[in-house]
């Protein structure tokens, strides 16, 4: 009698796979996320940021990286949302290059996931990197990807590279070259002034400034994918806002069956939990 009512609590209660998205958006600081009960994996999506001057003809927008990793409940993951800043000319946190003047612009924050609570080039796991703007044709370098795309120079101005996965963009003529994680600065001439790179993986270059004639681009910044993640991609110039990080994973939980969803906010994040 007893296995025969174990049988039936067992059919009455069986193990459901709720299938969860976690959506964390731009704060302007470094947060923590640990690994649910039950979760063995996660599909992580980054989004990088676009520049502060998002609006102009000449700016290129944040990129994309997007891998599973596999993971053990209690974990703590740490993550940045990349931004862009209220002060036109400072760059997006984390990691872009301010630029010369206002008519250019701070490049877009990276936004990266790490099981270190700073960004570091060697603990790093998945990063999409920013994008940065420019000035009249001189369009801006595109967010990585693999790799950031160049500033375009011309009219005597030269613009900030793009970075890869090994070094930071070179700056244009008297500008400051991208780093780890960091965005080169651009120049100041006069009245002009050259754009900021965009923060990534390495950071893209800044653009160069020629008083009275021209504001040069700045390059955007690399995105990364360590070698433990599987079902990896990227894109370049995608996101045409602020920076968004994306958890997507499925924990083994007993109780009924059948579709639930909860929402939560909080620490700018929202959760969706499906139950599908």
């Amino acid at each position: 009698m007893k296995k025969i009512i174990a049988a039936i609590l067992l059919f009455l209660s069986p193990l459901v796979s709720f299938a969860t998205v976690e959506t964390f958006v731009f704060t302007g600081s470094i947060q923590s996320w640990t690994v649910p009960a039950g979760v063995t994996s996660i599909e992580i999506n980054v989004l990088g940021s676009q520049p502060n001057h998002a609006a102009a003809a000449s700016a290129r927008f944040g990129g994309s990286s997007t891998g599973t990793l596999a993971v053990s409940a209690g974990e703590i993951y740490y993550y940045a949302v990349g931004g862009t800043s209220t002060v036109f000319t400072t760059g997006g946190f984390p990691g872009g290059g301010n630029s010369g003047s206002g008519s250019t612009g701070g490049g877009g924050g990276m936004t990266w996931f790490s099981s270190a609570s700073t960004f570091n080039t060697s603990t790093v796991i998945i990063v999409a990197g920013g994008g940065a703007s420019g000035w009249s044709s001189l369009t801006g370098g595109s967010g990585g990807g693999l790799t950031g795309g160049d500033g375009v120079s011309g009219s005597g101005c030269t613009s900030g590279g793009g970075g890869t996965q090994t070094a930071g963009g070179a700056g244009g003529w008297g500008s400051g070259a991208g780093g780890e994680g960091q965005g080169g600065n651009g120049q100041t001439s006069g009245g002009e002034g050259g754009a900021g790179g965009a923060g990534g993986f390495f950071g893209g270059g800044g653009g160069n400034a020629v008083s009275g004639v021209c504001n040069g681009a700045g390059g955007g910044g690399s995105g990364f994918m360590k070698s433990t993640l599987t079902s990896t991609s990227t894109a370049n110039n995608l996101r045409k806002s602020t920076g968004i990080l994306t958890l997507t994973y499925t924990a083994a939980e007993a109780g009924p069956s059948g579709p639930t969803t909860h929402l939560i906010r909080g620490q700018g994040r929202t959760r969706d939990n499906t139950g599908r």
